[in-house]
């Protein structure tokens, strides 16, 4: 089978760790949702078994959440993966892990409001401007705060 580069999202499950000739390797299962081909996205359902070496390995591994995987599909079923990105972002305030939610500042990510409103110092004067800066065509790409999905 020619190796074929391969771009999948989905769920990440049944996680382990190797130790091979003195490099560390992860092994996972992806349940694919959607592949990247011919500079588009279409919606799949399929499982991959996946292995990245730990020097490539962006994020911990964690069943359950949703990942990026760009590699070679080395046989049927099969990526040897050299890129991997979550789909999501730990809360600022509470540590939750979601998916959408606001972006504040530099860097800093809120799960909620309520969360957003602790990054303010509950300044929700400043937080409500900030984000009525999204309705000013002239002021939006400045925002400093605004809601997004992470996807």
């Amino acid at each position: 089978m020619e190796q074929k580069q391969i771009d999948v999202y989905g769920i990440a499950e049944q996680i382990s760790t190797h130790h091979i000739n003195g490099r560390k390797f992860h092994s996972f299962v992806i349940k694919a949702e959607m592949c990247f081909e011919n500079d588009e996205y279409r919606d799949i359902e399929k499982t991959y078994q996946v292995y990245i070496n730990d020097k490539d390995l962006s994020w911990d591994l964690e069943d359950g959440h949703k990942y990026n995987v760009m590699g070679f599909e080395v046989a049927e079923g099969i990526i040897m993966a050299y890129y991997t990105d979550r789909w999501g972002r730990y809360c600022n305030v509470c540590d939750a892990w979601h998916i959408e939610g606001y972006f504040v500042g530099e860097h800093e990510y809120a799960c909620s409001e309520e969360c957003a409103l602790k990054l303010y110092n509950g300044d929700e004067e400043a937080f409500k401007s900030d984000l009525a800066m999204l309705d000013d065509p002239d002021l939006a790409d400045e925002a400093p705060t605004y809601w997004t999905y992470w996807d």
